[in-house]
């Protein structure tokens, strides 16, 4: 920000620059902001089609037991997604990502996590979606902050170069 500050001193017209990157921030926010649902139906598609190469992919294999341990989750809706990849020839075992974090042995229904792992991201999301929004803001007051600073100071050059 000091250095988009400070090149905008030596011309006017960056002031403009930056005032529209300022805006093309906001509507950045603005549009993630109004298209948030869809976030939620690419995820999950994203999601299910992962699960359906488990055991057979290797980095969704490794992806999925991941965030299966780091959630506490199974599953994208429940433990029942299970029955559509590749994992269902076990005999009504489960990953045992989906039971407390042993990745190279299986568990059964009694053991498995109930929560499906789509809202367990959700939550996650959710809970710094704060986060994002307040540093995007910080941002953009920032650079607002700057735009302004840099008017002053260049309205006080030109005070002096007509003395």
């Amino acid at each position: 920000v000091a250095t988009i500050g400070a090149d905008a001193t030596c011309d006017a017209d960056r002031n403009a620059e930056h005032a529209i990157i300022f805006l093309v921030l906001v509507i950045a926010g603005a549009l993630i902001y109004s298209f948030r649902s869809q976030l939620g139906i690419t995820i999950r598609k994203g999601m299910v089609k992962s699960l359906s190469l488990f055991n057979s992919s290797a980095s969704d294999t490794n992806g999925w037991n991941k965030v299966q341990v780091a959630l506490k989750c199974c599953g994208v809706s429940n433990y029942t997604d299970y029955d559509n990849s590749a994992w269902n020839t076990r005999d009504g075992l489960f990953p045992g990502s989906c039971c407390g974090g042993n990745t190279t042995s299986a568990c059964d229904e009694v053991q498995v996590y109930n929560m499906g792992c789509f809202q367990g991201t959700l939550n996650e999301l959710a809970s710094k979606w704060y986060t994002w929004g307040g540093a995007a803001i910080g941002v953009g007051f920032s650079l607002l902050v700057s735009v302004f600073m840099t008017c002053c100071y260049y309205r006080e050059i030109a005070s002096y170069e007509s003395v």
